[in-house]
């Protein structure tokens, strides 16, 4: 199968649809094989937010590997399990894991430097308990400056360690506000710490060794930071206007999953559900929930998912939770699978995003399994409840049956409570209007653009097998792009209409799109049986 960077046309396979020599009415116009067509899209980008070790707050950071979370984030944490969401994340398969740290009430470390009569008084970039820094002041090369100084900032491992994680050195530093080194000038651009109060008259007391050939002393933090308290529904939601919280989110232009691990022994309320899944429906995001820790047997979770009011089509959720086979001092005995499930879907969706799971696709690892079995018919009912339920395999792995969303049975369309099918329909809108925004701004004739893209991806998608379970008869196109009547009072803005069968062979999933010199973007959709089509 190709890379989903990979353009999706095939210049050999779009020449024509033909039955001998004449091309069948009901085809569309036959499309040049040169014609723009939307490319495939790296693997899926996953966004997780919670508590870290360390690291930047409200400043989503794209990690692409578990050993790059560690330089930024740090590591494993008693205090939450996003460390190993995202570990888990990346053994499993996926690529692209946007981060964002969330603090409450979390304090700063701060060094406190001699400097004549004063200090200098440095606090650390990040708050948190973890940033053990410390400092070392000496003149060498600057005898003649008095006002000059270089100053070398080292974060250590842990405290009392000598193994240095990051360090930064500034060489030249001057407390003379007329100097192109002037102090807070070179702080601003330190990952470490950033300037406390004002500058000392003095530079500061520089810091030797006692004798020739002994280690440099270094001032070590004099106020240790905290991690603070746990986070409240607020600081997972955060604000729109200042991008925190969910909305730091906003910084990047994909985002296809959303997981937000609850903390240990504890559930996230319902107020962050109900702003979750909404932000991953303005972003056309899923939200992968990890069940409450009330859920310890089949029995619980059957009934816990019948009543409970967290309802989206845009969540799901699963039962049981994991543990590892691997009995290490530190690790949780139970961990949220939310990671794991998050690369398996991103490794899957190489293939397409309509794939449904199987016993040969990416399964969890075979060091970790399910706290408990579930027998056939509670996987059943838990289904039947929008519950997907990890299950063992053959081989030691486990993977997620059930293919459910937490959409309210009988409120929404059914389609919606297919999880692979309305991954399938997020990935198409996304696509879509990325195809209409690029049409807008490189087309004279957006609309003609338009439809040479959005048909060539269609077509291409149904090659691959994505309406594979729509079809009905064998002649008729499981999808149609087609411009609207134009509005007298809009004549330059095109409106096109795309339809697409998803779930049935007699019914279309329709989309209605306009063209604006803004930006493409989706007014409506509705369903149409096929015979209320017309033109």
């Amino acid at each position: 199968m190709g890379s989903w960077i990979e353009s999706l046309v095939d210049a050999e396979q779009m020449t024509q649809y033909e039955s001998g020599d004449r091309v069948r009415d009901e085809d569309p116009p036959l499309i040049a094989a040169d014609a723009p067509s939307i490319a495939r899209s790296p693997r899926a980008v996953v966004g997780f937010i919670g508590r870290t070790e360390r690291g930047p707050v409200n400043e989503p950071t794209l990690i692409r590997s578990y050993n790059h979370f560690r330089q930024v984030f740090g590591g494993h944490s008693p205090i939450s399990h996003v460390s190993y969401a995202v570990q888990q994340f990346f053994l499993h398969g996926g690529r692209n894991a946007v981060v964002v740290r969330l603090v409450n009430r979390a304090n700063r470390a701060m060094l406190r430097i001699p400097a004549g009569s004063e200090h200098l008084e440095l606090e650390a970039r990040q708050p948190g308990a973890r940033e053990f820094l410390r400092a070392s002041i000496d003149y060498d090369g600057l005898e003649s400056s008095p006002a000059k100084f270089n100053l070398v900032i080292q974060r250590l491992a842990r405290q009392g360690s000598q193994f240095v994680e990051d360090q930064e050195i500034f060489a030249g530093v001057s407390v003379q506000d007329s100097a192109s080194r002037y102090l807070p000038r070179v702080l601003a651009r330190s990952r470490l710490v950033m300037l406390r109060g004002g500058v000392p008259a003095l530079r500061p007391n520089a810091t030797p060794p006692r004798l020739p050939g002994e280690p440099t002393p270094y001032i070590e933090v004099g106020v240790r930071g905290s991690d603070g308290s746990e986070l409240t529904d607020y600081d997972i939601i955060g604000s729109d206007r200042d991008k925190s919280g969910l909305w730091s989110l906003d910084a990047f232009e994909r985002m296809d999953l959303v997981c937000v691990p609850a903390p240990p022994g504890r559930d996230h309320g319902t107020t962050t559900f109900l702003a979750a899944e909404r932000y991953c429906a303005r972003r056309r995001a899923m939200l992968i929930w990890d069940p409450p820790h009330s859920w310890i047997t089949a029995d619980t979770a059957i009934i816990g998912a019948r009543e409970s009011v967290m309802r989206s089509s845009n969540a799901f959720t699963y039962f049981p939770r994991l543990r590892s086979r691997v009995d290490r001092v530190g690790l949780p005995s139970v961990l949220p699978a939310c990671g794991a499930i998050a690369g398996i879907l991103s490794a899957r969706s190489d293939n397409g995003e309509w794939e449904p799971g199987s016993e040969t696709d990416p399964a969890c690892k075979i060091s970790l399994a399910p706290t408990l079995d579930v027998d056939a018919a509670k996987q059943a009912s838990l289904n039947r409840a929008g519950v997907n339920v990890l299950t063992p395999t053959g081989f030691g792995g486990s993977v997620l049956t059930g293919n459910v969303t937490l959409a309210s049975p009988g409120s929404v369309s059914e389609l919606w409570q297919d999880l692979d099918k309305r991954r399938l329909a997020l990935f198409i809108l996304n696509s879509i209007e990325s195809a209409g925004d690029q049409a807008i701004a490189r087309s004279k004739e957006p609309a003609v653009m338009f439809e040479e893209r959005v048909s060539l991806f269609l077509r291409a998608l149904e090659r691959r097998g994505a309406f594979n379970n729509a079809r009905g008869e064998s002649w008729h196109r499981p999808y149609f792009v087609r411009t609207m009547p134009e509005d007298s009072n809009e004549p330059e803005t095109p409106h096109i209409r795309v339809g697409v069968m998803l779930h049935k062979a007699a019914g279309f999933l329709v989309y209605d799109f306009e063209l604006a010199r803004s930006g493409c973007r989706m007014l409506n959709s509705h369903e149409l049986e096929r015979d209320q089509l017309t033109g």
